[in-house]
């Protein structure tokens, strides 16, 4: 919210403020069936891919744990472009970091995103990335 509130309050024009809602794919069967560890180990893996996708941006994005297996990043970037290609580096790290920890499961992440504008609430552009988030989730249903 910190961070939403001062961008609001100092603009830049060169670059806009996404919202991007990471979540686990079928995050509840590693619980399930590796136990509450694994779980845990499965989110650091998430946190650190977040981390090392969102290198390169430096302080132009800020990322928490939203809940369960949901983060979210809000970044400033200069199109939607960048933005795709933002969680495709996060879920390149991710296949990175799980294989190297030669984890016995398949840990995914799904995106949903949003652009903000300055006359939407922090709550409004989560409820946009989150009916992306929603949409995507269901194609893979």
């Amino acid at each position: 919210m910190h961070y939403y509130e001062q961008w609001k309050n100092d603009t830049d024009d060169k670059t806009r403020p996404y919202l991007i809602i990471a979540d686990a794919n079928r995050f509840k069967s590693i619980n399930d069936t590796y136990g509450h560890l694994q779980g845990d180990e499965a989110l650091k893996r998430i946190a650190n891919a977040l981390r090392l996708g969102c290198r390169e941006l430096g302080k132009r994005s800020n990322i928490a744990r939203y809940g369960g297996d949901e983060f979210v990043i809000l970044v400033w970037a200069g199109s939607e472009e960048n933005i795709r290609l933002l969680c495709s580096s996060i879920s390149s790290e991710l296949k990175k970091l799980n294989d190297a920890d030669n984890a016995p499961y398949e840990l995914t992440l799904s995106f949903g995103t949003a652009l903000a504008s300055d006359d939407m609430t922090l709550e409004e552009v989560i409820q946009v990335a989150d009916s992306e988030l929603y949409e995507v989730k269901n194609k893979l249903r």
